[in-house]
């Protein structure tokens, strides 16, 4: 089952990758950053969220349209 993408900023974990996520706009783009290994994107719409399942992102100033990781396993408010 999808979660419901929260409008404020939150976490995300995944299985290697620990991604933070700022406010959405009133079109869903919102920056995004990656701990420990820097990303080739900044701003993004995040297409797919779901517990234990791969992230899939639309890219927004990224040489390529989309994004995917590894399987998520949390969710968390920050900021």
């Amino acid at each position: 089952m999808a979660n419901e993408i929260p409008n404020e900023a939150f976490v995300v974990r995944t299985a290697n990758s620990v991604y933070r996520f700022g406010e959405a706009d009133k079109d869903g783009a919102r920056t995004v950053s990656r701990d420990d290994r820097p990303l080739e994107f900044t701003r993004c719409t995040i297409l797919k969220l779901e517990m234990g399942e791969g992230m899939e992102l639309r890219c927004h100033n990224a040489p390529y349209p989309r994004w995917y990781t590894t399987r998520v396993v949390s969710i968390e408010t920050w900021g």
